[in-house]
């Protein structure tokens, strides 16, 4: 009778895989917003019965979506069933939502990966070769059709040379689109269960988020080999490079958060900590501020010496 029930589930999710891939290929503006849940029939279906079910159910996924276009959901299929499974199975063995979207984020960056090395090879595109030739092409027509190209001269080489420091950060850019994936489809996945299954799973409140201490060290490690004379084509400078940006991204998360740990402790209303995430984005500067408080919240634990002193 499991059995059965199980199976049925699994069939039952495929379908609705199935559609949600239609939706997101051939429906462009609904299609973008679908694109980001893709993972969730996954997720859904891991939670519930494990890894190896859920294995059967992304390998019935992928012989469904070769059906549909093989070229591009192929790896779709791969990487959302990837990162929905690792998702699901750390959700089905009761890990903390935290965890949750950690063990997702590494599913989808696995799955971003093997896409990635899936497209270079079996489909022979050079992704970033491909963008920058679109470029080059696009201010070709516009110096043909006498459009004025602000991009001459040393504005071009600049950006060149940015767009070479661009090439070296995909790794940090599958990380932060793997760490983006995972907590949307994880929350979602949360409040489809709490309605459908009556369970109480749940992302603790943005103020009490706290990275590992570990974090500042890799930060300040990673800015003290950049004081050194490092070759920028080699494996260092490019790791080095990564680490930086992810840990900056993760440390600005923490200023953040300190933000509105202090907002909750204070009672502000909830608009004034919105506001500064969207000041964070737009003034010039700001953003390093942010991310200083969140090293000084993660080396002096303000937020447990502000909790400590509210419970006092």
């Amino acid at each position: 009778m499991n059995d059965s029930k199980m199976l049925t589930e699994g069939a039952l999710l495929t379908v609705v895989y199935s559609i949600l891939l239609v939706i997101a290929l051939f429906f462009p503006l609904i299609g973008i917003v679908v694109f980001f849940v893709l993972p969730v029939p996954f997720i859904m279906f891991a939670s519930r019965y494990g890894w190896k079910p859920s294995l059967l159910m992304g390998a019935a996924a992928i012989l469904v979506s070769m059906l549909i276009a093989t070229s591009v959901t192929l790896p779709v299929t791969v990487f959302v069933g990837i990162g929905g499974i690792a998702a699901g199975i750390a959700i089905y063995k009761g890990l903390s939502s935290y965890e949750s979207w950690a063990v997702g984020t590494i599913g989808f960056a696995v799955g971003l990966v093997l896409v990635y090395a899936f497209i270079q090879t079996v489909l022979n595109i050079n992704i970033v070769g491909t963008i920058e030739a679109s470029i080059n092409q696009s201010l070709e027509m516009m110096e043909s059709l006498g459009v004025p190209s602000y991009m001459s001269g040393e504005m071009y080489q600049n950006f060149t040379e940015q767009f070479a420091v661009i090439k070296d950060l995909i790794p940090a850019v599958i990380v932060i689109m793997a760490i983006l994936f995972a907590f949307i489809n994880v929350w979602v996945s949360f409040k489809i269960k709490n309605r459908i299954e009556s369970t109480t799973l749940y992302f603790p409140p943005f103020h009490s988020f706290n990275l590992p201490v570990s974090v500042i060290w890799i930060y300040f490690m990673a800015l003290i080999i950049t004081f050194f004379d490092i070759d920028q084509d080699s494996f260092l400078f490019v790791g080095v490079a990564n680490v930086i940006v992810l840990a900056t991204l993760l440390l600005t998360i923490q200023g953040f958060s300190l933000i509105f740990c202090i907002a909750h402790i204070k009672k502000w209303p909830k608009a004034i900590p919105i506001i500064s995430i969207v000041l964070g984005f737009i003034i010039p500067g700001l953003i390093y501020l942010i991310q200083m408080l969140g090293i000084i919240d993660l080396g002096f634990s303000v937020k447990h010496r502000l909790s400590g002193k509210k419970k006092s």
